[in-house]
């Protein structure tokens, strides 16, 4: 949901409850996730966003690698578990040229704890990405 505070602030936050059945007789996995974020509109030609996300999977099932599958992935040849957070801190600028094209920053933090690892960090439990871009409507 979201809240429109007024002109300057919209507030979100959301959760969500994944159960899903696991083959290979390692049992069900069980998912809680949350977030909150907030979007800044100062007015004039800037936006800010910033928000922050956990992920807490519980016995969830794992690749022949040690890394958590994705909610939703195809799990019935699994054969072993983890349990942990994925949490992510998030933020962006814009800069609107106009209704239809903008320019942006944007960065996020990411920290794994207990077992829950993931392929892109190679091997560390932390990561962070940064990114540039020019965006167009049509």
């Amino acid at each position: 949901g979201n809240v429109v505070l007024n002109p300057l602030v919209r507030l979100n936050a959301g959760y969500y409850k994944y159960d899903s059945e696991q083959g290979g007789g390692v049992g069900n996995r069980k998912d809680h996730a949350w977030t909150v974020s907030t979007k800044l509109t100062p007015g004039g030609p800037l936006e800010y966003d910033l928000g922050y996300q956990v992920i807490t999977a519980v016995n969830a099932g794992v690749n022949g690698s040690g890394f958590v599958l994705t909610p939703y992935a195809d799990a019935a040849g699994v054969k072993a578990t983890a349990n942990g957070d994925k949490k992510t801190m998030y933020g962006s600028v814009f800069y609107h040229f106009d209704k239809r094209s903008e320019v942006y920053f944007v960065t996020d933090y990411m920290k794994l704890t207990d077992g829950y690892k993931v392929s892109t960090t190679g091997g560390h439990n932390s990561q962070v990405e940064v990114g540039v871009g020019l965006r167009t409507r049509f």
